[in-house]
């Protein structure tokens, strides 16, 4: 998690010398313990951009805030991500191309974003994971939550290295543990079907 946010300040950073100090303003605010979660590599990123990109605009100062906390369901622990921004906020067309997983184009390109974090996450942790998007009003402020489990320390218990399978679903780092290791040659054994 601390490397996320620090990618985020690094990019803010650069924004600000792009856009100037007074185009935009930002705050990340964090509630509890978060320090030890793992987030997919460049998540937060990828939402503080697209705020950056289709929020700040020169005619006015925007705002943007990122919140990370824990929450504790029946199910478990989650991750609860939000970033929001006072920008224009989400096209209709955009809000249901996001809700029906179909392409989002608008001035002739494609915006991939979003949809790219949905399928990251749904490979990831399944249906188990959640994104939503919505605007704070009608043509204002857009407002995106991400949901993650906390994934248990099954890697550590079995004496795998977390690091190694980073960012790879859990059903296949279980897939990855049980391969059996290089025999010397750098090749896997093969194993029978």
């Amino acid at each position: 998690m601390e490397e996320e946010l620090e990618h985020i300040e690094a990019y803010i950073r650069i924004q600000k010398l792009r856009y100037g100090e007074e185009a935009f303003s930002f705050e990340a605010t964090t509630d509890g313990d978060i320090g030890e979660w793992k987030v997919p590599s460049l998540l937060l990123q990828t939402l503080v951009e697209n705020s950056v990109v289709h929020g700040v605009s020169l005619d006015r100062k925007s705002e943007i805030s990122l919140y990370l906390t824990n929450e504790t369901y029946e199910d478990g622990e989650y991750l609860y991500i939000c970033i929001s921004d006072t920008g224009n906020g989400f096209s209709k067309e955009a809000l249901d191309a996001i809700e029906n997983d179909t392409p989002i184009i608008y001035h002739g390109r494609h915006h991939v974003g979003i949809s790219n974090i949905k399928r990251r996450l749904a490979l990831m942790y399944g249906e188990r994971a959640s994104i939503t998007c919505s605007n704070m009003d009608e043509n204002y402020g857009a407002v995106v939550e991400v949901r993650l489990p906390k994934t248990d320390s099954s890697d550590k218990k079995k004496g795998g290295n977390p690091e190694k399978h980073r960012g790879f679903p859990p059903f296949c780092v279980k897939k990855l543990q049980e391969l059996p290791e290089p025999d010397g040659s750098g090749k896997l054994l093969q194993r029978g079907r």
